[in-house]
Order: structure tokens, then sequence, then C-alpha cells
């Protein structure tokens, strides 16, 4: 299934302050990538935290297959892993409490780090700058699909 995104005349900013940007267009379909560039401060994370759902915009619309973007599952992946220090477990049960070892370990396979829990396990500590990470860097979460990721400017179908 083809997938379309469409952005019209979006404005984004935070709530109180001056539009960052505004007059935004794009049209995407599944597999195509935008490039978001620019100097520090004008934006480029304002919009993909807007189009993840975290900040409203200031105006025009932004959608996917013709629905609303709030009313999609979306994700936003920023510069810097958001991780705390403890391990891997204890990073996963924020997201799932209740998840069991084999259930965190599937979660982990998928991401292709089994070979890395298979040697450190999943008690192994890490920094909340990734500090403990072996051969692998946090931003490989990115390849999972409907990421919109700061870093590589894209949008995955």
């Amino acid at each position: 299934m083809v997938q379309q995104l469409l952005i019209s005349q979006l404005a984004v900013g935070y709530p109180g302050a001056a539009r960052l940007q505004a007059g935004l267009n794009a049209r995407l379909h599944t597999g195509q990538c935008l490039l978001i560039s620019g100097s520090s401060g004008l934006g480029k994370t304002t919009i993909l935290q807007t189009l993840a759902g975290l900040l409203p915009a200031c105006s025009g619309s932004a959608s996917l297959n013709q629905q609303p973007l709030a009313s999609q599952v979306m994700a936003y992946l920023p510069q810097q892993p958001w991780l705390i220090a403890g391990s891997w477990a204890d990073n996963l049960r924020l997201l799932a409490p209740e998840a069991t070892e084999p259930q965190m370990r599937q979660v982990l396979s998928e991401l292709g780090l089994a070979e890395l829990i298979a040697e450190s396990g999943l008690y192994r500590q890490i920094g909340e700058q990734g500090q403990g990470l072996i051969r692998w860097s946090a931003a490989t979460a990115a390849t999972g699909p409907g990421v919109v990721s700061a870093n590589g400017g894209g949008v995955a179908g």
C-alpha cells in the first residue's frame, strides 16, 4: 500500500513564542525521504516534533493518507538517544513495566541487538549518553517503520 504524507502551509513554533518556520509544503510517498537542513535554531527539530504530534502546529496541516497526523501512530527519534543510567531492562521497563525477559530479548533482537544482549545480558549497565554500548549506535533503533528522525531527516513508511 502506497502511503502519502502531505504537509500544507504548515507553520511551527512553540506556544507563546514566534513562529520558527511557516509556509511549509511537501508531498512524500512511501520510500521517499525529505532532507531538512539548516543552521541551529531554525526549527528543524520543531518541525519533526510537530509532525510527530509532540507540539501543536501554529497553522496549516499535515496528513497521512488523507487522515490528520494527530490520528496516526507516529514516533519521533531525536538526534540524541533518550536513555536512563541503568540496564537495558531498566530502560525497556520505562515503556513496558510488565515486560518479561523473553519479550525484552525479542524486542532487542528485532532492533538488531541480539548479539550484544547475548554478550552482555539484559542487566548490563548503560549510561544516559549510551556509555557501555559496544559496537552499536543508539540510532540503530531508527530502522523501524513510521519513524521520523531528526538525524536522518526522513520519514520511513
